[in-house]
């Protein structure tokens, strides 16, 4: 039995992060490693992208956790979408103060545009800020494609689709029913 080559079979997880490392370079985001993978995210910590989103009043956090199986040469991609927001002034009740957090996990595609207005000496000046979750899994792709792993569902995503088949089911299967006994 001939053995298969690194070049054949494809860098191992820490060749990978490596990889990450470079694509990811000048850019939002940062890879670390993480127990059994690797995790892309915003770079929160380099204080330029903090000081962009923090001026751009963007409050989200974008995670990208890829788990590897080296043994059967699969991962999966899990994509985390939290936002936060907060409000904070005075009402008609007083002082008020409030913040809500949503969370989303899974496969998923996001798209924001956020345009503001802010009037200063020289005028009007709109700024705009646009978030698009597909950018970071395209990243994800362009690296692991030609790299012999193959990509499997991520536990999230399996169950929503588990989920939404049997609910699915659930909904055909009710509506035979009232065929048949509309029938008879």
């Amino acid at each position: 039995m001939s053995e298969v080559s690194e070049a054949e079979r494809g860098p191992e997880p820490e060749g990978l992060y490596e990889a990450f490392a470079a694509r990811t370079k000048g850019t939002p985001y940062t890879v670390t490693r993480d127990e059994g993978g690797l995790l892309l995210q915003l770079d929160l910590a380099d204080t330029h992208w903090r000081g962009f989103l923090y001026e751009q009043r963007i409050s989200i956090d974008y995670r990208i956790l890829l788990r590897f199986d080296p043994a059967a040469r699969t991962y999966t991609r899990e994509q985390r979408l939290t936002e936060l927001s907060w409000r904070a002034g005075v009402g008609p009740g007083g002082l008020q103060v409030s913040a809500s957090r949503s969370s989303t996990r899974g496969t998923l595609v996001s798209k924001q545009t956020r345009r503001y207005r802010t009037v200063g000496p020289d005028g009007v000046n709109v700024a705009e800020y646009r978030f698009d979750s597909t950018e970071l899994t395209d990243l994800v792709a362009e690296v692991m494609d030609g790299t012999g792993w193959t990509r499997r569902m991520d536990p999230a995503t399996r169950l929503g689709l588990t989920v939404a088949g049997s609910v699915l089911g659930a909904l055909v299967l009710a509506g035979l029913v009232v065929a048949v006994v509309l029938l008879l």
